[in-house]
């Protein structure tokens, strides 16, 4: 009997969960009209806006009733948008389909191509995998006979590796890579962005002991890998070690010398003595020493030497290794915490970085033509010739209306085509022109050609991306909110914006009826001049009272930031901005101070300009006045706009329904 209840409980919870969100789908918080407003609705909106449901949770019930009235003002302007016929409005359908086409493409792009990248980047990541290769050597640009050659070359290894001689024989025999006698080609363990994509790529699709069947080209050269270990991957560890010193090249006794103390100590540990402690006292790395031997948090093979390595990562918390040794010594090695691979999530960010800076441009490429497949792309390369030599190069691709030069019959001819649809000279002046990528580059041939190839990549994307909302639903979400953005802004600019009156009578009338507000408080213009002694400023003050020009001596002398270029003077400032401004303040115009200490410096003013408070003119005021009244009136006339939406259409509130928000998740 338990037991079928057992298979019946996760029934039991769709079903009410289902039954839950049908209900807040059925719920109404508001109606407009024939309209409904669902609880659904509500929350969804709710948690979009102000940062997600667990802040909708935590929300008042005053601040939920709030939010209701600023979601039904909201619905009564789009209503009035509609009902206007603004949707309708040619400028805004054009801008809503710009935007439509744009965010497709992006959609495409993130969907198809970055997205699947960062989860196969983070797959990689939860692996690690052991190789070792073989490199024939073949610098970029080789000739190809040279390159034919490497290839054969690498083809005979691949051979005799399939006749069955060792893989670390032939590596030392035929590897070009540098450290091959050290290594026999092992390249120890890594994960997914340690490697060059190609070669990456090539290893994961091994299975352990497998031997790539063909050569693998990187701009190294040629690569023969074989597969010797892959395992999950432990993620980040936090270490700590005790080590006596025995580098490579140590004579014999002092190499005895430091392997008879590292087990020593290895002793004395393993009958109970502290790890720190003796880390403190013992360990010839002093500065992990001096912390009890802590080493900090390892990633994942990127720190340290391999042996070191090999052993750390297979240790688990708490447990010490045995004597470990590496090229710079002896090593007890010891785990004090444990770090597993992060989520997708918590790595994204950091993935889609690496991934823009290292794999997209490639990747982008190739997904650009494998949609010249998919479309019949055809490039009309006579025709891109004739366009370049036909611009002229002394124009900047921003520049208005350039294309207009162009001959009509220029203008008429095919540069591509997708499908049976030609992309014309024209139509693509035009985008050049508009993409803000190109401001400010002249229309040089090399430029062009840049253009014309970024041009080529937006059109195909864009076919492609012309039934995006069938493959990806969800994009239809983010068009209907761009849509309802334009309405509220174009229906706010005419309802409200528009009827505010801002000739200058009106704001002459409003600054008149407030200009106590609008106030000046004690200014001043001053030169200044400020030095490190008293004797330099004493002997410029000297100067100037003989008749040496004050500013240009401001230029020479003042060691304020930024005043040597401004020849000591301030402008106009509030005069209690600073110890000099209240001394130039304190005097008349044209009076010079005599040298004074400021802090632990010295200065020396003089007086340009006093400006006592006062009230501001009106043309002073005028920003300040537009920016007040038409805060002021707008907030007036959206209230009356509102309020007779309300009265218009029928509006009904049921606040007592948000009790109900935000709640099925916890039942």
């Amino acid at each position: 009997m338990l037991k079928h209840f057992i298979y019946i409980i996760p029934i039991i919870i769709i079903l009410f969960l289902t039954g839950c969100t049908r209900q807040h789908a059925e719920t109404l918080v508001a109606s407009i009209d024939d309209d409904p407003v669902s609880l659904e609705d509500y929350e969804n909106t709710f948690a979009r806006l102000n940062g997600g449901w667990d802040r909708g949770k935590e929300a008042s019930i005053e601040e939920r009733e709030e939010f209701l009235d600023l979601l039904v003002k909201f619905k009564l302007k789009i209503k009035d948008a509609y009902d206007s016929g603004l949707h309708n409005e040619p400028e805004i359908q054009d801008e809503l389909e710009e935007y439509r086409k744009s965010l497709a493409a992006a959609f495409l792009i993130e969907r198809e191509l970055v997205e699947p990248a960062l989860r196969e980047m983070y797959k990689r990541r939860t692996e690690e995998l052991r190789a070792s290769h073989i490199l024939i050597r073949l610098p970029q640009n080789t000739e190809p006979d040279d390159t034919l050659q490497a290839y054969e070359k690498a083809m005979e290894v691949i051979s005799k590796l399939d006749e069955g001689e060792p893989f670390a024989d032939l590596a030392v025999e035929y590897s070009d890579d540098p450290g091959v006698q050290n290594n026999k080609g092992d390249l120890n363990y890594f994960t997914g962005g340690m490697m060059v994509k190609p070669f990456e790529d090539a290893v994961y699709q091994l299975e352990v002991g497998e031997i790539t069947r063909k050569p693998v080209r990187t701009q190294f050269g040629y690569h023969i890998i074989k597969l010797t270990d892959r395992q999950p991957a432990p993620g980040n560890i936090r270490v700590s070690h005790i080590m006596r010193f025995a580098p490579q090249g140590a004579s014999p006794d002092d190499t005895l010398q430091a392997y008879n103390k590292i087990h020593e100590i290895y002793d004395s540990l393993q009958a109970g003595a502290d790890f720190e402690t003796m880390a403190i006292e013992y360990s010839e790395d002093r500065q992990s020493g001096q912390r009890g031997g802590d080493l900090g948090m390892i990633q994942q093979r990127r720190s340290f030497p391999p042996d070191f390595e090999n052993v750390a990562f297979r240790l688990d918390k708490g447990v010490l290794s045995d004597v470990t040794r590496t090229d710079y010594g002896f090593h007890i090695i010891k785990v004090t915490d444990l770090e597993p691979v992060p989520s997708f999530d918590e790595m994204k960010d950091d993935l889609r970085r690496q991934y823009q800076n290292r794999y997209f441009d490639e990747d982008h490429r190739n997904f650009i033509a494998a949609l010249k497949d998919k479309y019949s792309f055809y490039r009309h390369a006579e025709n891109i010739e004739t366009f370049i030599s036909a611009v002229d190069t002394a124009l900047y691709a921003d520049t208005e209306a350039w294309q207009d030069s162009l001959a009509t019959a220029i203008s008429s001819l095919p540069l591509f085509t997708i499908e049976d649809t030609d992309i014309t000279v024209e139509q693509a002046a035009v985008q050049i022109q508009a993409n803000p990528q190109f401001t400010g580059r002249r229309l040089m041939p090399n430029h062009l050609r840049t253009m014309i190839d970024r041009v080529e990549e937006v059109e195909l994307v864009n076919k492609d991306a012309e039934n995006v909302e069938q493959r990806y639903p969800d994009i239809v979400d983010k068009v209907d909110e761009y849509r309802e953005g334009i309405l509220i802004y174009y229906i706010e600019q005419k309802r409200v914006w528009e009827q505010i009156d801002l000739s200058d009578e009106r704001l002459q009338e409003y600054y008149e009826a407030n200009n106590e507000r609008y106030t000046f408080p004690d200014r001043v213009n001053i030169c200044e001049i400020v030095v490190r002694s008293d004797s330099l400023a004493q002997a410029l003050y000297d100067r100037i009272i003989a008749g040496e020009d004050m500013e240009e001596l401001a230029e020479e002398y003042t060691i304020r930031s930024g005043m040597r270029r401004q020849s000591g003077i301030t402008g106009m400032v509030n005069a209690d901005r600073d110890e000099l401004t209240k001394q130039g303040f304190a005097q008349e115009e044209g009076e010079l101070s005599e040298p004074f200490q400021v802090g632990q410096r010295y200065a020396i003013v003089k007086t340009l300009e006093r400006d006592p408070e006062r009230i501001k003119t009106f043309d002073e005021a005028r920003a300040q006045v537009i920016g007040e009244y038409q805060d002021k009136m707008s907030k007036k006339l959206e209230e009356e706009w509102v309020e007779n939406l309300r009265k218009r259409y029928n509006v009904s509130l049921f606040p007592e329904k948000l009790e109900m928000a935000f709640v099925r998740e916890e039942e």
